[in-house]
């Protein structure tokens, strides 16, 4: 059952998180974030699927370009907020253990650490995004 699960949620995921995150200006499309999300009623609330989608997800909000973290984040959003039921309490779970956790592409800091996040893209494009997120 881990292989199928885990079969449902890579490569595909993958596409569509990449799709999903595109870094232009244009907003992420209905499509991808309910794919996305919808796996989340596919699959049994007794697996834990967050482990991919969440790193997945912290890969592309540490990105430099405030786009792709924006997009990243909101993408997060809809997961806690329109995702399956049973699968919320799994969510929360490998959040807060990923939050505790080194990401070793990042020189030791955390997973879902907002200095991080605020260390992106220093143009003059992303000062508002950088001044919300402060």
């Amino acid at each position: 059952v881990y292989r199928e699960v885990k079969g449902l949620t890579s490569s595909e995921l993958e596409q569509v998180m990449l799709k999903a995150t595109r870094p232009d200006d244009a907003p992420v499309k209905g499509k991808h974030v309910e794919r996305l999300v919808g796996v989340t009623y596919q699959i049994s609330g007794r697996y834990d699927i967050y482990d991919a989608v969440l790193r997945k997800l912290w890969s592309k909000m540490a990105e430099k370009d405030w786009r792709t973290t924006l997009k990243a984040l909101y993408i997060l959003h809809r997961f806690s907020a329109d995702g399956a039921p049973d699968h919320q309490t799994a969510l929360k779970a490998r959040l807060r253990e990923l939050r505790r956790t080194r990401d070793p592409k990042r020189k030791g800091a955390k997973f879902f650490n907002s200095k991080t996040l605020l260390s992106g893209d220093d143009s003059p494009e992303a000062k508002p995004y950088v001044e919300f997120m402060a």
